[in-house]
């Protein structure tokens, strides 16, 4: 199990998430596919798919790097990039279903319509 700390500075491990099963998204604000990825992300969580993973932001930056992003769900901060190699994560972005004990409950999905796939819907299309 892991503990990392969020927006807040409070540490979190994955039974301090609540709702349906985690989705954790490995995300670096500086990478192109995410900056690319970032407008659909945000106008999905405003219309989520009922049903999806509850979304668990992973990132690779320090906070201020992710002030920007405008994300509903939780921010948690990880620079070193231990939990990504854990989950066998090469880059982002890239996404994974945890179960309750933090183990590994789907195949990696990476690239943007790999991990719109694996969080149950399609991106919304923005103007």
């Amino acid at each position: 199990m892991f503990r990392l700390p969020d927006s807040s500075g409070a540490e979190l491990t994955l039974q301090g998430v609540q709702g349906n099963t985690p989705a954790l998204l490995f995300w670096n604000p500086p990478c192109t596919f995410c900056q690319r990825m970032l407008p659909k992300l945000v106008a999905w969580e405003k219309d989520t798919p009922h049903g999806a993973p509850k979304l668990v932001v992973v990132s690779a930056s320090a906070r201020a790097a992710n002030e920007t992003a405008d994300f509903r769900a939780t921010v948690l901060f990880e620079e070193t990039s231990r939990l990504a190699r854990e989950f066998r994560v090469s880059g982002t972005t890239s996404a994974v279903l945890v179960d309750g004990d933090g183990r590994i409950a789907s195949e990696l999905a990476v690239g943007e319509s790999n991990v719109f796939a694996l969080l149950g819907g399609r991106p919304t299309m923005v103007a």
